[in-house]
């Protein structure tokens, strides 16, 4: 076993995580390791995975178009560093050293204007040398700002949809410029519409104000290029690598699902042996299917206490939204939260009335068998967050899982069939977990050390390599992998202050 054919049982022993961490889940209160999504394992996953959700929404479109929007110098969302309580030296001046910095928004045109957008502590000759990269007249640092993207893809999809009541897709992501960190913006439409493809170009750079647009169609032949350009990642400085700043992506709700969307009766029938023998026949080949975190929680969403729940009882929670739609008809999607903090928390405009004490009873009960943490029903913001998740749950049940119907039969059968798949779940990570140990055995089979088997915290740690030499050389295969994907390496390995 050659260490590429090993791969996925390295995966299982280390958790598919360099540094695991360990996250509170807010609605059940258990203590659960999650991925850092930031090591070399996360971050070549997370391009694979993202990739691979472009080309199958490709490949179930006949239209793919490529956009990028730059800046003009004046349009340029932007900041400009200041000291706050600075540190100087003998003479007045501010001292090179650690500073608390505000980042505040100079960019006329932005609602944020004039405002602090963020802050940090950093070397003052960190942010000179910053500044002196970017090349602004103005001494300001280039930023990401996601509501220009965000509302240049409504414009686009609102004159398509003038044209089409066909629906249009998309996937974009913001990233810097290797060389003066000019931030930019890649998107990626998916559409079928004859007369939509017509008119796309044109209605693309009408829509964005603030620069230049580059648009092409995508070939075939480049879908998976195009994919791929648009996942990979490139290295920023530690001031963009900040929460606000950040390059990251976003895309259409469902994204990559359309495989599964039809076949949604077979998949609740017998999940496994069906994702098993799914093959997703895409432009760049044949690739098998599987089930991913997201498509896992789309199709089967678990409720609060899900394991120590009956059917009978779990139904009250997945139909939350219907009853309380039932009983206070006139209450609109978006007015049934306001109501219900309003009825619980002693509003003098609800009168108590046979509806409204049915609906505080219920909810209730509600809180009291699903909230990990009963006694705090009186707590305002745990009782809006726990509402608003009953609400959402629901919602998405009953017109996902049961595609409107709301039929109590089908509705159960439907629960049970989400508890019979975790059931399966449990068993299929079980038989993986004891057939990834004797595949271990025999590729090492004088190695006694099974640790990383049995606590999925352990991450690549330095006594992990020692005691699992196969655990070193993924490690070091996925180094090589992070910087063969970087975009512009070359640019970026002149920059000294980059951190790859």
């Amino acid at each position: 076993m050659d260490i590429f054919a090993s791969e996925n049982l390295v995966h299982h022993a280390t958790g598919r995580c360099e540094h695991p961490k360990f996250i509170k889940n807010q609605y059940t209160g258990k203590i659960v390791t999650v991925p850092c999504g930031k090591c070399n394992v996360c971050l070549v996953s997370k391009t694979n995975a993202n990739t691979l959700l472009c080309n199958i929404e490709e490949a179930y479109h006949k239209y793919c178009y490529f956009v990028t929007l730059t800046y003009d110098p004046d349009s340029l969302p932007r900041v400009s560093p200041e000291v706050l309580e600075p540190v100087t030296d003998m003479f007045g001046k501010v001292a090179d050293c650690m500073q608390r910095f505000s980042f505040v928004c100079r960019t006329p045109r932005l609602s944020c204007y004039g405002q602090s957008l963020y802050e940090a502590f950093f070397e003052t000759s960190y942010i000179s040398s910053f500044m002196y990269k970017t090349k602004t007249i103005d001494k300001t640092i280039p930023i990401l700002y996601y509501k220009d993207v965000q509302l240049y893809i409504k414009r686009v999809r609102k004159r398509l949809a003038a044209l089409s009541p066909l629906s249009v897709r998309y996937y974009a992501v913001g990233e810097y410029g290797p060389k003066t960190f000019r931030s930019h913006w890649h998107i990626l439409f998916y559409f079928n519409d004859d007369r939509q493809s017509e008119d796309f170009i044109k209605i693309a750079c009408d829509c964005w104000p603030f620069g230049r647009v580059d648009c092409s169609a995508s070939r075939h032949s480049s879908a998976g290029y195009l994919a791929g350009y648009v996942n990979n990642y490139s290295c920023v400085p530690t001031l963009l690598q900040a929460k606000p700043f950040r390059p990251r992506s976003f895309h259409s709700f469902h994204f990559g699902f359309a495989p599964y969307e039809a076949d949604k009766e077979k998949i609740y029938q017998d999940p496994f042996p069906y994702i098993n023998a799914k093959v997703l026949s895409l432009n760049s080949g044949f690739v098998p299917g599987r089930f991913t975190n997201r498509l896992r929680v789309w199709l089967f969403p678990r409720c609060p206490c899900f394991s120590n729940t009956t059917v009978i009882q779990a139904y009250s929670y997945y139909n939350f939204y219907n009853w309380l739609k039932s009983i206070c008809p006139i209450l609109r999607d978006n007015e049934q939260l306001p109501y219900l903090r309003a009825l619980f928390f002693g509003e003098t405009r609800l009168i108590s009335s046979p509806v409204t004490d049915a609906v505080r009873e219920y909810v209730r009960s509600l809180f009291k068998q699903f909230s990990p943490t009963p006694e705090l029903i009186n707590d305002f913001e745990y009782f809006s967050a726990f509402i608003s998740r009953c609400l959402y749950f629901s919602r998405h049940f009953l017109r996902v899982v049961c595609d409107g119907n709301t039929d109590r039969v089908f509705a159960v059968s439907r629960i049970e069939s989400i508890q019979r798949f975790y059931t399966e779940l449990s068993q299929h990570t079980l038989s993986s977990w004891y057939q990834a140990i004797q595949e271990y055995a025999q590729l090492y089979p004088d190695e006694t050390s099974f640790a990383c088997f049995f606590d999925d915290s352990i991450g690549y740690s330095d006594e992990l390599q020692e005691s699992l030499p196969l655990v070193k050389q993924i490690q070091e295969m996925y180094v090589y992998k992070v910087k063969d994907k970087i975009k512009h390496k070359e640019l970026n390995d002149l920059n000294n202050i980059f951190i790859v």
